[in-house]
């Protein structure tokens, strides 16, 4: 641009209204991120400009859109069951599927929860947190008991 160097960036946005304004000046990055408040189910348009020491470009860049979302929790994972292949004492393996609906976001993790016994009031108590994958290992059991797990 004018054979100058960028000095920064100005974002502009459709905040839905059909009408560009200006959501922030100054940027020096080319990454950005912005915490405005969209509405679930609307379409919502960026443009960039560049400016030198001159101005800003006379043109914006391509022009992005993208479709908010209403983010939600996943569904539960599915099929959970014994994984056969796991052959140690006291441990079982639990295998699942990931959920069918992710909730408009990645799942990120999963938490595994057991209850001992037939006891239909129970609460089920978690033993892990924060795991990674569909499949899992519950170790350190008692023989001759009961467990009740879910995910």
């Amino acid at each position: 641009m004018g054979g100058t160097p960028v000095i920064d960036y100005r974002i502009t946005w459709d905040n839905a209204e059909s009408e560009y304004v200006v959501l922030e000046e100054g940027v020096k990055t080319v990454f950005y991120a912005t915490t405005v408040e969209l509405i679930a189910g609307m379409t919502y348009k960026f443009k960039v400009e560049s400016r030198n020491k001159f101005g800003f470009s006379k043109q914006f860049s391509e022009e992005i859109s993208i479709k908010a979302i209403d983010p939600t929790p996943p569904t539960a994972p599915l099929s959970l069951a014994i994984n056969p292949d796991v052959d140690e004492p006291l441990t079982v393996g639990l295998t699942w599927k990931a959920p069918l609906k992710n909730g408009g976001r990645k799942v990120l993790d999963y938490q595994v929860s057991l209850k001992i016994g037939f006891v239909k009031d129970g609460k089920y108590e978690v033993i892990a947190s924060g795991v990674k994958g569909t499949s899992f290992k519950a170790q350190k059991l008692t023989g001759n008991v009961i467990y009740n797990f879910k995910v």
